[in-house]
């Protein structure tokens, strides 16, 4: 088994169910928090330098209001009905990587390895979800999207 058999196994059979558990909508690596005004969004990015054997992936948070969306939309064909939370914004959204809210604020990378059990992986993303990503998102929906930017203080 690959490192991408074993990511997607992840995915589909662990994190999704966890995420949805925990009131999140999607799949396939993307997913939201339901909100009627604001976008919430959360991606799973996969690093450029995966391999057969080891797969590098960070979660990324996205915050926009939907009327400034639909502005952007209006005015740029080109964008998708629905942001990518993995693309920028600029400041348009309030837009950061999960490990740059958690203790100690780093950019944080998992590992995931072919034929390797991934319940340290699991456990560590979906506390870091549960217990600061949501959160975040849900205050970012409150405060509005411009009340931050990657690096400063939450």
């Amino acid at each position: 088994m690959t490192a991408q058999d074993v990511y997607a196994a992840l995915m589909k059979d662990t994190l999704a169910p966890a995420l949805r558990a925990l009131g999140l909508r999607g799949s396939g690596g993307r997913f939201s928090l339901p909100s009627d005004t604001h976008w919430a969004l959360l991606g799973f990015q996969r690093s450029v330098w995966d391999d057969r054997d080891e797969i590098q992936l960070t979660v990324n948070l996205t915050v926009l209001g939907r009327a400034a969306w639909a502005s952007e939309v209006a005015g740029n064909p080109w964008q998708a009905a629905r942001p990518n939370p993995n693309h920028e914004y600029g400041t348009l959204a309030s837009q950061t990587r999960l490990g740059l809210l958690l203790p100690g604020g780093t950019d944080t990378w998992w590992t995931v390895r072919a034929d390797e059990p991934t319940d340290t992986v699991t456990d560590d993303v979906l506390a870091a979800i549960r217990d600061v990503g949501i959160p975040w998102l849900r205050t970012q929906i409150v405060s509005g999207p411009q009340a931050y930017r990657h690096g400063s203080p939450p």
